[in-house]
């Protein structure tokens, strides 16, 4: 059970005949938390997708670690690169704060948006996965991702590509813990920072392969 908790406290906790598996997990409201202790402690430890997350937990007594993003755990792309330069979102979301970004300086860079104007697309999960496949494809062919969209730059950075993250906000709680692959840290001018590349570490190579390890012992 990973993602973004949530909305309507109310919908949680899960169904009595779901017994989940925490990873990647992020509660942006400590209420939640708090009315579901015995609920988390049942089935830590809890792995959470910011180090935030983990602080919040280990309040109240409950086991949890840093897991990270699950797209982080992408495979690397070995094959050609055919798209010089992509840009996402920048300036482009009424709710993502405004940076120092001039897009004349990338008059030939291919130009990608997550937002999901149309009502009935939002409703249709087989369109929005699909519409998450085809933007994923374009990451992987990209030389380089410019973005102020922390799920444009994890994948794009766990499949080999490049990339340059800017953002006003470098203190938003959802990116505790991504300081080491995230640039800059505190610029919000595009113009101040270098393509961010990662190599996994020895302990997230570890985590990746208790991951798989785990997943096979659930089939059994």
């Amino acid at each position: 059970m990973n993602g973004w908790f949530m909305h309507d406290l109310k919908k949680f906790p899960p169904s009595k005949h779901i017994s989940p598996f925490f990873i990647s997990f992020h509660c942006a409201r400590e209420e939640l938390i708090q009315k579901n202790i015995e609920y988390f402690k049942k089935f830590e430890p809890i792995g959470c997708r910011d180090t935030i997350t983990v602080e919040k937990l280990k309040r109240y007594g409950i086991d949890a670690y840093f897991s990270g993003c699950l797209t982080l755990y992408f495979d690397k792309s070995t094959q050609k690169r055919n798209i010089d330069c992509v840009i996402s979102d920048i300036n482009k979301c009424s709710y993502i704060p405004k940076v120092n970004f001039d897009y004349s300086d990338f008059k030939n860079a291919l130009l990608t948006s997550h937002d999901i104007e149309n009502r009935y697309y939002r409703k249709d999960l087989y369109w929005r996965l699909f519409k998450a496949q085809q933007l994923l494809n374009i990451y992987r062919d990209a030389k380089n991702v410019i973005t102020n969209r922390l799920h444009v730059a994890l994948p794009s950075i766990a499949m080999g590509t490049p990339v340059k993250f800017i953002h006003a906000n470098m203190q938003d709680e959802r990116f505790s813990g991504y300081k080491n692959i995230l640039l800059p840290e505190k610029s919000s001018d595009a113009n101040d920072t270098k393509f961010s590349s990662m190599e996994l570490s020895v302990n997230e190579i570890k985590l990746k392969f208790d991951l798989i390890e785990l997943q096979n012992t659930n089939k059994k």
